[in-house]
């Protein structure tokens, strides 16, 4: 029994535990707004320290990241499910027919996320045009996670296929059994590309195709305010100018939103000796190059809700960068008891202050494991040196 329950336990090598690990830790303030919102469309709240707060998502921070990052073409991916929009670009320049991009998209579709005995079960209902007739196209059961230089060789390598006599009329087992190899070629573990990086940092799943599976290299925790928060309601009207020119009154448009504001703790972790090693086709200046363009859009980064309604984002007011080969801890901790709402210093400031303290106390606490990470910070040195010196650590490793 005992050996049984050991087999499935994954074991800590060498490796996973002398990774270069690279943690980063921002005190953000924002204006009044709605980063990222619930299902009724407040800012989302949870409760910490057995206090309300407001937090922003993991999922939401890592949007913002990922957006930040797409102005640089190395980094550009794609998460959709709607593989007909995706790929018909491409395939109309190879000059396909609209029948012969449905049969394919399928394919791609049965060969990263769709499993084929449950491929007509999940698929989503055609959309219809304005006549009412269905529009052609595949939409895939779940959204896949695909860098651009992979969709742009999928297309080649299937339009090579048709170059070759493959005919694409219908979906069965012998094009899924093609289509299946020729996806794995170009998105496997052993495929003959270098994916994007954006695939490395946030990671793949693809539920029908493990072999097409990455494990993402950064770890996102949740953003969460220091104080206590509450949010509050904004009651707004709209004019109708065509009833005001007519002499008439009253609003044309009253609803309500909902707003906060806070200083939040965001904390994420890179695993660098594990992304380095799926970058090992790149040279040093390239991936070094590609480090300093991650940290300095993601520091900078900030969720986009509600960004034309209530424009709320601010610059951090703090970020520090831990960087060891140890377990990585969070120090989220900090601000179990809030932060209060009084004094002559700001929440940031006070904020700080409690992180460092609580920090410096963990470094006493665990010697050889805290104790040992090297530490940068702004505002000692400002966001260009921080960024440079992360990246001279990260070159001599």
């Amino acid at each position: 029994m005992y050996s049984t329950l050991l087999t499935s336990v994954r074991v800590l090598s060498a490796k996973d535990l002398n990774s270069l690990k690279i943690q980063v830790e921002i005190l953000r303030p924002t204006g009044i707004g709605c980063e990222n919102r619930d299902d009724t469309g407040a800012p989302k709240t949870m409760q910490f320290g057995g206090y309300n707060r407001n937090v922003i998502s993991p999922q939401c921070q890592k949007r913002a990241m990922k957006e930040a990052l797409a102005m640089y073409e190395i980094f550009k991916s794609v998460f959709t499910r709607e593989f007909f929009i995706l790929w018909q670009g491409y395939f109309h320049e190879y000059g396909l027919t609209t029948r012969e991009q449905e049969v394919i998209t399928k394919l791609i579709a049965l060969s990263t996320v769709c499993k084929e005995e449950k491929a007509e079960k999940d698929k989503p209902a055609k959309k219809k045009n304005s006549e009412g007739e269905d529009e052609p196209g595949e939409q895939a059961a779940s959204l896949a996670h695909m860098a651009v230089c992979e969709v742009e060789n999928i297309a080649k390598e299937f339009n090579e296929l048709k170059k070759a006599g493959t005919v694409f009329d219908s979906v069965n087992p012998e094009l899924i059994k093609k289509s299946r190899s020729l996806v794995e070629k170009v998105m496997g573990k052993n495929a003959h590309i270098v994916r994007g990086i954006a695939i490395y940092i946030f990671g793949r799943m693809m539920a029908a195709n493990p072999r097409l599976n990455v494990d993402g290299t950064l770890s996102v925790a949740f953003a969460t305010s220091t104080h206590r928060s509450a949010n509050e309601i904004d009651m707004f009207t709209a004019t109708d100018d065509l009833v005001v020119l007519n002499g008439g009154q009253g609003a044309g448009h009253l609803s309500v939103n909902q707003y906060t504001s806070a200083c939040y703790y965001h904390y994420f972790v890179l695993d660098w000796g594990t992304l380095n090693e799926y970058l090992k086709d790149f040279d040093q200046e390239t991936k070094i190059e590609c480090l300093r363009v991650f940290f300095h859009e993601t520091i900078l980064s900030t969720p986009s809700g509600k960004k034309r309604a209530a424009f709320s984002a601010c610059a951090p007011e703090y970020v520090r960068i831990r960087i060891g080969t140890n377990q990585t801890f969070s120090m989220i901790p900090a601000f179990s008891i809030p932060v209060p709402f009084k004094g002559e210093s700001s929440i940031c400031d006070r904020s700080i202050v409690r992180l460092k303290e609580f920090y410096e106390n963990k470094r006493k606490m665990f010697p050889d494991e805290v104790g040992q990470e090297i530490v940068y910070e702004m505002p000692s040195l400002n966001l260009t040196e921080l960024v440079n010196k992360v990246c001279e650590h990260a070159k001599s490793k």
